[in-house]
């Protein structure tokens, strides 16, 4: 099911690459500090607005990072690839998993699984799920409780 492109972003082609690489960027000293490895196939070019975009690769990566297994350095891997009209972009990681029974949960506004041991607003992937949706795609999880998580998002092809 395809949901309608809200007309209030400026859709515009956007290299996901660079969009990808300025995120690292931006989030250089969160990705240090637990020496971090996050690493992507080549991606696409998509319409999107860029600035977005950048919101959904931090807000995820984020998640990733702050998720993560207290004994072992965080390894993230964000795949991409083209189903029919759709390009299919995967965010996996190593951390510490979601329980499936919480897939839809945690879209939600102010929804967190966890209690205050890690900081947080329940925000990031309400605002994931909205962005997606604006951009004419989907968002969801495939995850098992320790074993990390995978987020998968789809966008239009060009």
């Amino acid at each position: 099911m395809r949901r309608q492109v809200t007309k209030e972003y400026c859709l515009l082609p956007v290299d996901t690459n660079r969009i990808f690489s300025d995120t690292l960027v931006a989030l250089r000293s969160t990705i240090a500090e637990p020496s971090a490895t996050i690493t992507s196939d080549l991606m696409p070019e998509v319409r999107a607005d860029s600035q977005q975009l950048a919101r959904l690769f931090q807000n995820l990566l984020s998640n990733s990072l702050k998720y993560r297994c207290p004994d072992r350095p965080p390894k993230v891997h964000v795949a991409v690839e083209r189903k029919g009209i759709e390009w299919i972009f995967s965010v996996h990681d190593n951390g510490i998993g979601i329980d499936p029974q919480y897939g839809s949960k945690i879209f939600q506004p102010f929804q967190r699984l966890h209690g205050r041991e890690i900081p947080g607003t329940g925000l990031g992937l309400a605002i994931c799920k909205r962005i997606v949706e604006r951009l004419g795609g989907q968002i969801w999880l495939e995850a098992r409780s320790g074993e990390g998580s995978t987020f998968l998002f789809s966008l239009p092809s060009s």
